[in-house]
């Protein structure tokens, strides 16, 4: 199911539920946390970063 709700910056914004392993999801947390940031903030971090890289490639 999606939803989408407003962010203060006028963006929409995607709501996911994926599964991970839980060994995926302990790593995950222990960077955010040793990055002093949420595991939202890494994830969305990281899919910015490679979304970049990939569409750096398709020029």
């Amino acid at each position: 199911m999606r939803s989408c709700q407003p962010r203060s910056e006028g963006n929409d914004v995607v709501n996911i539920n994926i599964e991970i392993p839980d060994e995926l999801h302990r790593r995950a947390k222990i960077t955010a946390t040793l990055e002093g940031i949420t595991l939202k903030e890494l994830l969305i971090k990281r899919l910015e970063k490679r979304a970049r890289k990939d569409a750096g490639g398709l020029q």
